[in-house]
């Protein structure tokens, strides 16, 4: 990837991040890594909701993940009602953020997916149970910069996706396309750039 094809990947990934919803608590920057990684940026855009939730504790709790955001195949099911046969599901080699619980102070990493077969979200996972046990509680999420997942690229879908999340109110994940297809797209704007030149001459 040379100078110009970086720079023009990066304002692309800019352009789509300004077109996300102004709304959104987390927003999730993907960029493609080398082979058969990805490049993930997590950074919290506005306060959480506070959740009244008595008594919660050793549950296993995550961020939700649109599952548009994934380039995957339509999955069989039990008799053709919606119940899954197998989740995807993994360790990252690292992970993207970590979120701390502002009442208890506990921290978890976010460093674990799962991708349901059936109608739920996609699942960002806490690294261990919340074991909290508050009557309210209220998640931060704390960057820790672009970090490079095992996640490849070709697995993912270009674009904005977007999904509710209970702990992280809306999260929006922004998949940029690679160079190629950036130079595609830059390509294919010139004529109309060189037109609009044209006809504010005249």
């Amino acid at each position: 990837m040379n100078f110009h094809e970086m720079n023009g990947f990066k304002i692309l990934g800019c352009l789509i991040l300004l077109m996300a919803s102004s709304q959104a608590a987390i927003h999730i920057l993907i960029e493609p890594g080398g082979p058969d990684t990805s490049v993930f940026t997590v950074t919290e855009t506005g306060s959480n909701p506070l959740i009244n939730l008595t008594g919660i504790s050793g549950y296993s709790m995550g961020m939700e993940l649109p599952k548009s955001m994934f380039n995957i195949p339509d999955f069989p099911s039990f008799g053709g009602d919606d119940s899954p046969i197998s989740p995807i599901y993994g360790d990252l080699t690292s992970s993207v953020a970590t979120v701390s619980e502002i009442f208890s102070g506990q921290s978890y990493r976010l460093d674990r997916i799962i991708i349901p077969f059936n109608s739920s979200p996609a699942l960002l996972l806490f690294s261990s149970l919340f074991t909290g046990g508050g009557t309210s509680v209220r998640f931060r999420a704390n960057s820790l910069g672009p970090v490079v997942t095992n996640i490849s690229f070709q697995a993912l879908s270009p674009g904005v996706h977007q999904i509710n999340s209970l702990f992280f109110e809306s999260v929006t994940v922004t998949v940029v396309p690679e160079p190629s297809t950036f130079t595609f797209i830059a390509a294919a704007c010139v004529p109309l750039l060189l037109r609009r030149r044209e006809m504010v001459t005249y």
